[in-house]
């Protein structure tokens, strides 16, 4: 899960490592894309250690 984070925490700070941060409707897109995809990684994170799934 962490490495799903930092895989799309990618997104947000791209538009300015890949020097695109520009063009306003790409950089949005990654930076929108970004952090909806980090809350819920969290937030499965967060579930998962709450309520631990029985191992068969």
């Amino acid at each position: 899960m962490v490495r799903l984070s930092r895989i799309f925490s990618w997104l947000i700070v791209s538009p300015w490592l890949l020097q695109f941060a520009a063009n306003m409707n790409a950089m949005w897109t990654h930076v929108v894309l970004g952090v909806l995809a980090t809350a819920v990684s969290a937030w499965a994170l967060w579930d998962y250690r709450r309520n631990p799934h029985a191992h068969v």
